[in-house]
């Protein structure tokens, strides 16, 4: 009789370290934010104007712009204490399909596990990505997400100022609350 090994592909991966959402507080004294755009279509637009407004009803001294070189990668650990040690706030975003929106969440994620306020902007049709991937990058659940209507790579510049007008208030909940 001949004899067969089945091998399972399977392996009990390390559980990752446990995240907490980061303490939100009224702000007070002006702060730095940082915008981590993942290079999608007009998801540097998006946040910028959205940085911008909240410049406005927030005191905010200072706007950084983080711009990745692809959309499919999560910032690495380096970028993450590097951008910790800048910033008081960060806007993470353009998650507007499945990797980007995982690799947006994940940056999001790594920047709470630093302990600084962070608002995760995502098209309508991906929040089941952030439920679902949360417990994957060590967060029971991420709840600092703002959704705005997909297909944000085809609008023109008016009406992505106009969109980030329409969720100013909601992030400053993400940010602050």
């Amino acid at each position: 009789m001949a004899k067969i090994d089945v091998l399972n592909p399977e392996f009990e991966a390390e559980q990752p370290a446990k995240v907490l959402m980061a303490n939100r507080s009224t702000l007070v004294e002006p702060v730095t934010i940082t915008v981590i755009e993942n290079s999608k279509p007009h998801a540097k637009e998006l946040l910028t104007y959205l940085a911008e407004g909240l410049r406005e009803r927030l005191p905010i001294a200072e706007v950084i712009i983080h711009s990745k070189s692809s959309a499919g990668k999560p910032i690495d650990a380096d970028e993450a204490e590097m951008l910790a040690v800048r910033s008081h706030l960060v806007v993470s975003g353009l998650g507007d399909c499945g990797a980007c929106t995982a690799c947006s969440l994940h940056d999001a994620v790594q920047m709470e596990a630093h302990g600084i306020p962070t608002a995760l902007v995502i098209t309508e049709p991906f929040a089941p990505i952030v439920a679902s991937f949360a417990p994957t990058v060590g967060m029971e659940e991420y709840t600092s997400s703002i959704m705005v209507p997909h297909r944000v790579g085809f609008m023109n510049d008016e009406d992505l100022r106009k969109l980030a007008d329409s969720i100013i208030d909601e992030a400053i909940v993400c940010l602050t609350a």
